[in-house]
């Protein structure tokens, strides 16, 4: 079990009191977290990708892009945005590597003037796939990790920080300060106070995130001209203090590993400060004053089970403790985190034939939370067992395949009505009442006939798979039946997953392309 793995790390941190933090699903879409299902660049398909600041405060955002078969940071990068500022980027296939790119002045650490590419040490060395094409699909992690105090101790005296990234005639006057804002002795968490680099001063100045950002982003296809849009999903209630670690590779595994609940960075890797913050860092932590360690929960109900997200699922469930033991505060973060996003089904509507294409996106994000290193590194892994995820990984291939169900009163239908014999469909992999879902990311192409090495909406390779035996049109739900069970002995039932369909027509001369968000039941209302 994770809670052994680094005991002394944790016997250093104790506990505060619990405080109602209920992180949550952000009904209008903006929030202090994005969750973005899908990137790609395959057969050139490019991505383009928008975040958004609605508030009149500077925003330091950690920026994470994450490959589609085992979720490895492929890069990162900190984006720091001024009051209702937006920064825009496009990724795109260029030669052997896959490439991001923007002409937006909006500051970011290490600065992007010249472009990044996606990288790939952190791929298994056992897998024996594509590398490029596994880098060309994925997913993408936005976290707030402070507001900056527009002001320093006096209302005449402007915080440094906030001056150098505001927009002045259109661009920030020193993008460069905040470069070497990182770049000075900052070995961990920023509280609200001074943080100086030295020379000169920098006020550090840093507030909770208070979320109000929000995502759009778009894989596209110049050639053919189809453009598959969508909104990235946003999350609540996610920090209550500041989460600043600075963007440095800095090896600080004994320091930073309570503030990680996964293990292949922790062990395998090294934790850098620039991996963190990821979904399981827990807030309220000081490295002076470890013991300011908060705690979180998430809505549950008095008794019994939870599924469809009734007005009864409102009980704060204390996640500290499961199953009588204590959890490390990135556990207990990861569990509140993957309770939000747990899904129960999954309803949407697909079309097919000659000249149609349907393709589904099923993105896991925070799979990589729960995953646990056994004693040979670089070898296969299994998941902790107090989440969703119950299937080893086989390094070779990238698999854990999850099963999904398509029984029930719906199943697979056509737009008549006629339901679809289970006897008649199959999945590959899987069997006729299931399929599996073997990746972080997941991309199921309906009735494709295998003909190509692609996918045929988007184009997927690396993540794809293949579903037979549906009528022509129609729609179809699914269904989640893996669990985690919280410390009240509640069962929050699914899958913490995000996604959409993404459809293709044919039938003119020109190719045109749409998308339709999947239709989601969650396991619990906030």
């Amino acid at each position: 079990m994770k809670k052994t793995l680094i005991a002394t790390a944790v016997a250093a941190s104790v506990m505060a009191p619990i405080s109602a933090h209920a992180i949550n699903f952000a009904a209008d879409g903006t929030g202090e977290v994005l969750l973005y299902p899908y990137y790609n660049t395959n057969e050139g398909n490019a991505t383009f990708i928008g975040v958004a600041n609605t508030t009149g405060e500077v925003k330091a955002l950690k920026v994470r892009f994450r490959e589609g078969v085992e979720s490895e940071d492929v890069l990162d990068f900190q984006l720091w945005l001024s009051p209702y500022d937006h920064w825009t980027a496009v990724m795109a296939r260029v030669g052997d590597s896959v490439r991001i790119n923007t002409s937006d002045t909006s500051c970011t650490v290490p600065s992007l003037a010249s472009g990044a590419s996606l990288l790939t040490n952190r791929v298994a060395a056992a897998y024996t796939g594509n590398v490029l094409d596994r880098l060309s699909e994925g997913h993408i992690e936005i976290i707030e990790m402070a507001s900056v105090f527009p002001w320093l101790n006096a209302p005449t005296l402007q915080n440094d920080l906030t001056y150098a990234v505001t927009h002045q005639a259109g661009t920030p006057p020193d993008c460069d300060g905040v470069i070497r804002f990182n770049g000075s002795p900052l070995t961990g968490f920023l509280s609200a106070g001074d943080f100086a680099n030295g020379n000169p001063i920098m006020g550090g100045n840093f507030q909770e995130p208070t979320g109000g950002i929000y995502g759009i982003a778009a894989v596209f296809n110049p050639s053919d001209g189809t453009y598959f849009t969508y909104s990235a999903e946003a999350l609540q209630n996610f920090a209550a203090t500041p989460i600043f670690l600075a963007q440095r590779s800095l090896d600080a595994t004994a320091a930073l590993a309570p503030l990680t609940a996964d293990d292949l960075v922790i062990l395998e890797h090294g934790v850098k400060l620039f991996d963190l913050p990821d979904l399981s860092t827990p807030d309220g932590f000081n490295f002076a004053n470890p013991a300011t360690i908060t705690s979180y929960i998430y809505g549950g109900t008095n008794s019994g089970t939870c599924m469809g997200g009734p007005a009864t699922c409102m009980k704060e469930a204390n996640y500290l403790t499961q199953g009588g033991l204590s959890l490390r505060p990135a556990d207990a973060k990861r569990n509140a985190v993957t309770a939000a996003l747990q899904a129960a089904s999954v309803t949407n509507d697909f079309l097919t034939g000659t000249a149609y294409d349907s393709d589904w996106v099923f993105t896991f994000p925070g799979k990589y939370m729960f995953r646990e290193v056994p004693a040979v590194l670089g070898g296969n892994y299994f998941f902790d067992n107090d989440g969703p995820f119950t299937v080893p990984v086989t390094r070779s291939t990238g698999q854990a395949c999850e099963a999904v169900e398509i029984n029930g009163p719906v199943g697979i239908r056509d737009r008549e009505e006629a339901k679809t014999s289970q006897d008649d469909v199959g999945f590959s992999p899987g069997i006729a009442e299931t399929f599996n879902l073997c990746y972080e990311v997941n991309v199921v192409s309906i009735n494709d006939d295998g003909g190509g090495s692609y996918s045929g909406a988007l184009s997927s390779a690396a993540v794809w798979q293949q579903a037979s035996g549906w009528p022509t049109y129609g729609f179809a739900q699914l269904g989640f039946n893996q669990a985690m069970v919280d410390d009240n002995g509640v069962t929050h039932w699914g899958m913490p997953f995000i996604g959409f369909a993404a459809i293709t027509d044919r039938a003119t001369d020109v190719t045109r392309g749409g998308t339709f968000m999947h239709k989601v039941v969650r396991g619990l209302t906030p």
